[in-house]
């Protein structure tokens, strides 16, 4: 009985591996602040009003969507992009897509947060 031989990927198959990972991690991430806003109340608890103008505030959930609109959107398209091209370099040269891409990712991510943390004690 003879074993066949193993064979490593190939290099395309594992740089598209790479980029639906990241792919991947950030729809989950999209998916678990969608979730989050369905949870958020969509009234004030007080008897203040709801809305924007006339000194109003909008309520919990519609102010955390206009939060995502404004720099949620921005930011997953700048991490996406950079983890894009992150994964595709590593998966130049790794073996396996899934490491390379979740690698990418989360070091996008750790990167994006450090610049929003020095932005802020920049500028408070």
């Amino acid at each position: 009985m003879t074993d066949a031989p193993r064979t490593r990927s190939s290099r395309p198959a594992v740089i598209l591996r790479g980029l639906g990972t990241v792919l991947g991690w950030h729809a989950l991430l999209v998916a678990a602040f969608v979730a989050w806003v369905l949870v958020l109340p969509s009234e004030h608890s007080g008897a203040g009003c709801d809305g924007l103008g006339w000194g109003c505030t909008p309520n919990p959930r519609d102010g955390a969507i206009v939060v995502g609109i404004v720099f949620g959107i921005p930011a997953v398209a700048a991490t996406l992009l950079v983890a894009g091209l992150a994964a595709a370099a590593l998966g130049a040269r790794a073996r396996s897509g899934l490491i390379a891409g979740t690698a990418a990712t989360f070091g996008t991510w750790l990167a994006g947060v450090a610049g929003v943390l020095v932005w802020v004690q920049a500028h408070a």
